[in-house]
């Protein structure tokens, strides 16, 4: 039997540090929140991220830059919730701001924003994982020089 998941995520600017949220408006405000999907059999959490951001963006993301950040237990689904991100190059950053349901914000930004305590979560913890993948990326090109 297929056990219930879902996976979210966002796409990461490194140049920038910018994040790419999907932008939901009704008739009373805007919000932001992580692109988001149910697993389909045999699908892993990058292989979800990457078919939501084609299905919503018209983007194709390579799964070799789709990275996971954590999982947890989600009592709603009955089943567990993966947190990827994605990590996008210039041109592709260029492409996706004309689009107006999405919107690039910097990490400092995200207190500000109006999320949900969970994905102001996933995106500290998005973050902290970035960071260090980052110092560890730092650190191994000094240790060959």
């Amino acid at each position: 039997m297929h056990k219930v998941f879902y996976a979210s995520g966002f796409l990461y600017h490194p140049p920038t540090q910018q994040i790419l949220l999907q932008q939901l408006e009704n008739s009373q405000e805007t919000s932001l929140m992580l692109f988001r999907g149910k697993g389909h059999h045999k699908e892993t959490p990058a292989m979800v991220l990457q078919r939501v951001l084609e299905k919503i963006l018209q983007v194709r993301i390579p799964l070799q830059h789709v990275y996971p950040i954590y999982d947890y237990a989600d009592s709603e689904i009955e089943g567990n919730h993966f947190i990827t991100y994605a990590v996008v190059k210039d041109t592709m950053q260029k492409k996706l701001s004309r689009n107006p349901a999405v919107k690039w914000v910097a990490f400092k930004q995200i207190p500000k924003l109006k999320l949900s305590e969970q994905t102001k979560q996933d995106i500290i913890v998005g973050q902290r994982v970035i960071n260090l993948a980052n110092r560890l990326s730092e650190e191994k090109i000094q240790a060959t020089q």
